[in-house]
């Protein structure tokens, strides 16, 4: 079961922060779009340092 958990969590991550761009857009708040912005890099970090093994 937690091999899927670390699976899942970059595609959970960047959805939110997908999300995050997006609707911090409509708010017009750029601290939120930037936090978005940042969490979807840390999925992609995550997501080759997974595989970097």
């Amino acid at each position: 079961m937690k091999n899927y958990l670390i699976k899942i969590f970059p595609i959970l991550l960047s959805a939110l922060g997908g999300g995050m761009m997006v609707f911090s857009n409509y708010d017009d708040s750029p601290g939120g779009s930037l936090l978005g912005l940042l969490m979807i890099l840390l999925a992609i970090y995550l997501s080759i340092k997974k595989y970097d093994k």
